[in-house]
């Protein structure tokens, strides 16, 4: 050992040394170097000589043994001196071979990796070194893939989590799901070729929008996170929310064609102690809203929002209790003549009981924000029509009147056409005693989502019905050669009062010359009694659910199969 003087622990230190030197001077294979502890005059040790070093190791650090030997680690790797240093004093200290895995020049481009083995001798350490650049640079790769979308190169869920739990748990925070608007029509129209394109040009405006040490990860499909640490997330989060809204209007180039997009952004605040998942569930349930609210802007997670997230969690439990125990079920529900209040058709709408709530739809559920395993087994569970139950309801019906079956946007698939031209089938029943209620969302889609849907079940023969609101409803007008027989409108658009507002008789005016002009019967849902069947039929609706029932005895009309 080596005092900081020069002075030596003893005699034979050097011989055994100067041995070890000879045995590797001519190794070609191995890096091999052997430095000498330097001590303080206390005896605390300071630094590392080199006193041998072969060709090998002189190309592995990059210097040539000449101009290495005699010199001290401090002056060769002056970054990373204090760590070497410690880490060769405790291989010496220990009296046992160690080995460690060493970056030489941290932070630095193509920065080299080595895997050393330090081998304790008399008041110095043997070290065998080995190049494994190749090796960590593969396992950072493989990290990376693991790690990010491979498409826009942004974190993927698993790391922007972790990242968002170490933000959140150092101070306040704004969270932000952001989505995309109407981005499959895109895909359904252009391909997804385009559609990848927009993505990544999606990525790039939202990292234009944000910092270096802001999070922004894409969560597959069309979502993406935003986590920004704010000492005052509430004004931060709105800046940029709007921001983000701004810079997303200016329309994308796609392979030489302008397309305008807009997104809708839920956002949730948060303080230390709260996780990445709470923080994204709320963001999560915001963004709904703003869709719900019309796209092409934010809403922030507040009390009423929480309120409802409550519920949806009720609401989860009792419908997976249901699915667990096949209990979901058919509701019978009647439209009426405005004529003459006798039976129009029955709309078979698919609920489930409630242990609080007491008896609640489907169409309900998947109108808020679905549990998207919960929307697969209800896909599953919706697929398995009970003919039985059709028949028997189809047998007490005037032979006008037809059951209607609702396919939810959400779970139209190949599938769902394919159960219901088996149950046709196996009913026995002329295809016009069925009905199938389609969204208009549908007709934005393609393949087994959009117009084939209804092609398809123009061609089985069955009554066509597309639902939803005025203006999603006066769409294209080749609806008849679709097999649409008839336009059902939301409750949301005429109101709920007996007064009809100027603004909906404009809508409603409207919607009535296009099914006039197309041949198509109109249908209103959810009404309410108070609302005249006169104001509706000079509109020319034809029937409606939930008008004028109230002075008929359901036993008398009903009470046979309800």
């Amino acid at each position: 050992m080596e005092s900081a003087q020069g002075a030596t622990r003893g005699a034979d230190a050097g011989d055994r040394i100067a041995q070890l030197a000879l045995q590797t001077a001519n190794s070609t294979f191995d890096a091999q170097s052997i430095l000498k502890e330097v001590t303080s005059s206390d005896g605390v040790t300071i630094d590392f000589r080199f006193l041998f070093i072969n060709d090998a190791a002189g190309r592995l650090i990059g210097r040539e043994p000449a101009e290495t030997i005699g010199r001290t680690a401090r002056e060769l790797f002056a970054a990373q001196a204090d760590w070497l240093i410690a880490l060769w004093s405790a291989g010496l200290r220990s009296g046992e071979p160690i080995v460690e895995e060493i970056e030489l020049r941290p932070g630095q481009p193509n920065s080299p990796w080595i895997r050393q083995q330090i081998v304790p001798l008399d008041g110095a350490v043997a070290i065998t070194s080995h190049d494994i650049t190749a090796r960590k640079r593969a396992e950072r790769d493989l990290w990376h893939l693991a790690h990010h979308d491979p498409l826009t190169g942004l974190p993927n869920r698993t790391l922007a989590e972790t990242r968002i739990d170490r933000m959140v748990a150092k101070q306040a925070s704004v969270v932000m799901f952001i989505d995309l608007d109407h981005f499959k029509a895109i895909n359904d129209r252009l391909g997804h070729l385009a559609g990848d394109e927009m993505l990544s040009q999606v990525a790039a405006r939202l990292r234009s929008c944000t910092r270096t040490d802001d999070v922004v990860a894409r969560f597959g499909g069309d979502e993406f996170v935003i986590c920004a640490n704010e000492p005052h997330p509430e004004e931060a989060g709105i800046r940029l929310a709007e921001k983000i809204i701004d810079t997303m209007r200016y329309p994308f180039v796609i392979r030489g064609r302008h397309l305008s997009l807009t997104i809708s952004i839920g956002m949730a605040y948060g303080r230390p102690g709260r996780s990445a998942t709470e923080l994204l569930r709320c963001a999560d349930a915001a963004v709904y809203r703003s869709k719900q609210r019309g796209r092409d802007r934010w809403t922030l997670f507040d009390d009423a929002l929480g309120r409802e997230l409550a519920v949806r969690d009720l609401d989860d439990d009792a419908l997976r209790t249901a699915l667990d125990q096949h209990a979901i079920d058919f509701e019978a529900i009647p439209f009426s003549f405005l004529e003459n209040q006798l039976i129009h058709s029955v709309v078979l709408a698919a609920n489930w009981d409630h242990p609080t709530l007491g008896r609640r739809r489907v169409a309900d559920y998947l109108a808020g924000v679905p549990d998207p395993e919960l929307v697969a087994r209800l896909d599953a569970e919706l697929q398995r029509v009970d003919v039985g139950r059709v028949n028997q309801i189809v047998s007490v019906l005037p032979t006008h009147a037809r059951a209607r079956f609702v396919l939810h946007g959400e779970l139209i698939d190949d599938m769902a056409i394919l159960e219901l031209e088996r149950a046709l089938s196996d009913s026995g029943l002329p295809a016009r005693r069925w009905g199938i209620d389609v969204p208009s969302s549908v007709l934005g889609a393609s393949g087994s989502t959009g117009r084939a849907v209804l092609s398809v079940l123009a061609s089985l023969g069955v009554g066509v019905t597309l639902y939803g609101t005025a203006r999603s409803l006066i769409t294209n007008e080749d609806l008849g050669a679709l097999g649409v027989t008839a336009l059902q409108m939301d409750s949301a658009g005429v109101g709920r009062t007996a007064v009809l507002e100027d603004r909906v008789a404009a809508t409603l005016a409207g919607l009535s010359a296009f099914a006039t002009k197309l041949d198509l019967e109109l249908l209103v849902a959810e009404v309410a009694d108070s609302l005249s069947p006169v104001d509706l039929q000079a509109f020319g609706f034809v029937a409606a659910q939930g008008i004028g029932l109230s002075s008929v005895d359901p036993e008398t009309r009903w009470g046979e199969w309800r």
